[in-house]
Order: structure tokens, then C-alpha cells, then sequence
């Protein structure tokens, strides 16, 4: 099932500003690193400040990347260093993520 990873921040936490942009430098490395299991990362500047990095793959591909330690660290950096940050996952496709819905709804005899 295709998914992307949705990275969000705001501005670096005050005085952080120089650290924010070498973590920045390091989870695009991390992401070209596992190019074969995930798409390069695409960055989004928004007016309203909040900002997004997203990273594109299957899944599970994206599942078991984000479990290993250097993902897990990466992923403390980030609460460190960036305000607002947080990060999820997003199944791509209105079909598959529709249809999985309708089956718990099925299964929990609510429609």
C-alpha cells in the first residue's frame, strides 16, 4: 500500500537555529540513504508557518525504516530542535483507505 511519512515544524526552537539546519541536512541524507525502499524527501515551505517534509514509499517499507535507531534519533532531534514538530503517517489513495474503513465498519456492524 503506497503511504508517505508527513514530517511538520514550525521555526527552530530560539537560539537552535544552526543545529535545525545541519538536522534538516541530515534527514535528506538518511532519506537518499534508503532511496531504494523510500522517494527522495520533498520539502514545503508554508505562508502560515507551518512547514512539511514528505517522504513517499510502500508502507511497510516506510514502517520498518522509521523503526531503526537512526530513525528513532533522528526523530528525538527533531522534537529538539524544531517547534511544533510532529510526524505521521498517511495512506496515499482515497480506494485502499476507503475500503479498509468500510471493512471496520463491517466488522463492527455499523453499516
Amino acid at each position: 500500500m503506497k503511504a508517505a511519512l508527513v514530517v511538520r515544524f514550525s521555526n527552530p526552537v530560539p537560539g537552535r537555529e544552526k543545529a535545525a539546519i545541519a538536522f534538516g541536512q541530515e534527514f535528506e541524507d538518511f532519506a537518499r540513504k534508503n532511496a531504494a525502499k523510500v522517494s527522495e524527501p520533498k520539502w514545503y515551505w508554508s505562508s502560515s508557518g507551518e512547514n512539511m517534509l514528505i517522504v513517499e514509499g510502500e508502507y511497510e517499507n516506510l514502517l520498518g525504516l522509521t523503526a531503526t535507531p537512526e530513525a528513532i534519533k533522528l526523530e528525538s532531534k527533531g522534537m529538539l530542535l524544531l517547534q511544533n514538530f510532529r510526524d505521521e503517517f498517511v495512506v496515499v489513495g482515497r480506494d485502499r483507505a476507503d475500503g479498509l474503513y468500510r471493512e471496520a465498519l463491517q466488522e463492527l456492524h455499523l453499516v
